[in-house]
């Protein structure tokens, strides 16, 4: 599904257009990029798949590994002040090693009721 050409958050961006489902492929830069290189660790990558949300498509990040609130992402985004998280579907991980940053496919473990 195609939803327009705008800013997903600020520093991240797609030409023309962005896919819902699959952002793989995503340049990350900007102010978002410099939280996460600062803040260290491995990031999850959600989207909003809320077709009646005015900003479907757009991107949340989490920080998860050891010594994080959660040792394995959610597949859903955690409810919190800025939002439901249940719009919020798991589509991926930031990847670091890439030049430039992308959104890579994440093939790991999720997290389970019960674990943090």
């Amino acid at each position: 599904m195609l939803v327009g050409n705008e800013t997903l958050l600020k520093g991240l961006t797609m030409n023309h257009a962005k896919l819902i489902g699959k952002p793989e492929g995503y340049v990350i830069a900007g102010e978002a990029l410099e939280a996460m290189k600062k803040l260290s660790g491995r990031w999850a990558v959600y989207q909003n798949h809320d077709l009646g949300h005015p900003e479907l498509g757009c991107l949340h990040f989490l920080a998860f590994g050891e010594g994080r609130t959660y040792n394995l992402p959610p597949n859903k985004y955690p409810d919190t002040q800025h939002g439901i998280g249940w719009r919020y579907q798991l589509v991926g991980e930031v990847d670091f090693s890439a030049n430039p940053v992308v959104v890579k496919e994440y093939s790991g473990e999720l997290f389970s009721q019960g674990q943090r």
